[in-house]
């Protein structure tokens, strides 16, 4: 390996090849501005010197181009740089000259470099949204910091010769040139091991890929790609795993093909190492206890199932519910798909779904049994959105919330603090649903110094009977629904019309309200769905009806 230092201005005539193992472009903002930053001050020092960039590892290719094994993130930036201060560069250095990039399989990239940077934050693929991101951020930290354009192409592109030598204050590379016959994907492999920006599976496909017919090759980072894109779908991600991956998501796939190994072959590797899959692949390979073509086809044969029980709407929803609830883990769902019938299949699932309660679901209570009313209510609100033929629960959504039960009809605030008696009462007061007689008490209770508890106990009172009827036990399942925190504090101790006014106004702002909840305050499943200011015994009687037959082939009381 040959090893040199270039200046910036010596590659500004080369063409450089991105191989098909080599990931996109994904520097951010802070990566982009670390270097921005470091050629500044570099620029800003009086002393003699050069500012060195981190490696660059290429291969001659035999066609006048070298082949970029690594620094590819740092070049690339380094090109939408310089293409930023394009115009400054013929104006002071009185040259255009630029360096291309080309892409094996990514090839509009280089277009887009080219001709397409500076039209706005391009969202059309990664590599166009990083590049165009990387940009702006120039553009932005230029005008922002009022940076001096000459000072700084000085700092990139001054050559003074003396002695033969370049002795400019510039910025320079560390320069390695592999030979021709070098293995590059051995050497990208060996480079990167322990770079926290490369991702684990990006280690993966340079394994499967070396050593392997270039056709192969091809075959293999096209059915990649597709893998890729497909889980980078939010809503078919979120009903695999409530985990989120950092950087690409077909790690997914890659640990837990490496779970079902470990177990398989008795491999002693850390699953908490963010290598963990690699390690193991590699171990695996290395011992001929795998080829490199059944760990392919075992990853696609992953995707299959996971494409499978995605498009089939019962199995989508249940397998979202269990990984979501936390009930049963995918690699048991997929070990079962692959030994049983569909008919058994979906008869395993039921079983998993199961949800063991400590009391039939009648007799649960908030209090004491919240964990088991959140888990029967959420699977609730799946089992209605999958009944309903027109939609499907959206678990990306749900992910993203904090749920909570939310009374329907809202409870006694005996025990409340005065601050909070104060803040219930003006909410009351401006509700439309409260009559002008009880709106006077209220008034003439909040004119006083504080709040005297028997008068706010007799109002509370009042309003609690006029929206619901006497006696009814606040706490059980059937006056409970589930909500997500934030709407859940919004609608407080607010009155049932109130609350139901205010979940129709999210609903209509788009705010995701899960549809057995909004059936419910909507009183879909009531009889006397005219009456829409109360939530009475026969709307909960009603709503238990509904309840009971939903969940009741999927509750098991412990005896």
């Amino acid at each position: 390996m040959g090893l040199e230092l270039k200046a910036v201005w010596q590659i500004l005539d080369f063409d450089f090849f991105i191989p098909f193992y080599q990931r996109g472009y994904r520097w951010d903002r802070r990566q982009v501005e670390d270097l921005l930053n470091d050629i500044y001050d570099f620029s800003q020092k009086k002393e003699k010197g050069f500012y060195c960039l981190q490696p660059i590892v290429v291969q001659p290719d035999g066609l006048n181009r070298y082949r970029v094994i690594d620094g590819q993130q740092r070049l690339t930036t380094l090109y939408i740089i310089l293409k930023y201060l394009e115009e400054a560069r013929r104006i002071i250095f009185s040259d255009d000259r630029l360096f291309e990039l080309e892409y094996e399989t990514r090839k509009d990239s280089q277009n887009f470099l080219q001709n397409n940077l500076s039209k706005g934050v391009n969202r059309q693929n990664p590599d166009f949204y990083y590049m165009s991101k990387a940009y702006q951020t120039i553009k932005e930290w230029f005008e922002n910091n009022k940076i001096n354009k000459a000072d700084f192409l000085n700092a990139l592109l001054k050559f003074e010769e003396k002695d033969g030598k370049d002795r400019a204050n510039n910025v320079r590379f560390i320069w390695y040139e592999l030979p021709p016959n070098e293995d590059e994907i051995k050497v990208f492999t060996r480079l990167n091991i322990g770079k926290i920006p490369l991702s684990n599976s990006e280690l993966i496909k340079a394994l499967i890929l070396q050593g392997i017919p270039q056709n192969e090759q091809f075959k293999i980072v096209s059915e990649w790609d597709y893998i890729e894109k497909n889980v980078q779908d939010d809503r078919f991600f979120a009903f695999l795993t409530t985990k989120k991956y950092k950087n690409t998501r077909i790690d997914f796939i890659f640990d837990l093909v490496a779970k079902k190994y470990k177990k398989q072959y008795n491999i002693h590797v850390k699953e908490k190492d963010e290598r963990f899959s690699f390690y193991l692949f590699e171990k695996l390979l290395k011992e001929g206890l795998i080829k490199k073509e059944e760990l392919w086809d075992e990853v696609k044969k992953y995707f299959r199932i996971f494409e499978e029980l995605y498009n089939e709407n019962c199995y989508y929803h249940y397998v979202g519910y269990l990984i979501n609830s936390k009930s049963a883990s995918l690699l048991t769902i997929v070990e079962t798909f692959e030994k049983e019938n569909k008919d058994q299949f979906k008869k395993e699932l039921e079983k998993m779904m199961r949800i063991v309660l400590t009391k039939p679901l009648e007799d649960l209570e908030y209090n004491a049994h919240s964990k088991e009313i959140h888990k029967a209510l959420f699977l609730f609100n799946v089992l209605i959105t999958l009944d309903s033929g027109y939609a499907r629960y959206p678990f990306d959504l749900h992910i993203k919330e904090q749920w909570s039960l939310e009374h329907i009809h809202a409870k006694n605030s005996e025990e409340m603090p005065e601050k909070y008696k104060k803040e219930l009462l003006q909410e009351q007061l401006r509700s439309r649903y409260i009559d002008d007689s009880l709106k006077k008490s209220i008034q003439e209770l909040l004119s006083q110094d504080s709040i005297d508890p028997d008068a706010f106990n007799t109002i509370e009172q009042k309003i609690y009977q006029k929206f619901t009827d006497e006696d009814e036990e606040i706490d059980t399942i059937d006056n409970l629904a589930l909500l997500s925190k934030a709407d859940n504090s919004s609608l407080n101790s607010a009155v049932f019309p109130e609350k139901r006014a205010r979940i129709k106004k999210r609903d209509k702002e788009g705010r995701f309200i899960p549809l057995g909840t909004k059936n419910v305050f909507m009183k879909y499943y009531s009889d006397e769905a005219g009456d829409f200011l109360r939530w009475n015994r026969k709307d909960r009687e009603a709503y238990k009806r509904v309840l009971q037959e939903k969940l009741g082939p999927f509750i098991k009381e412990k005896r």
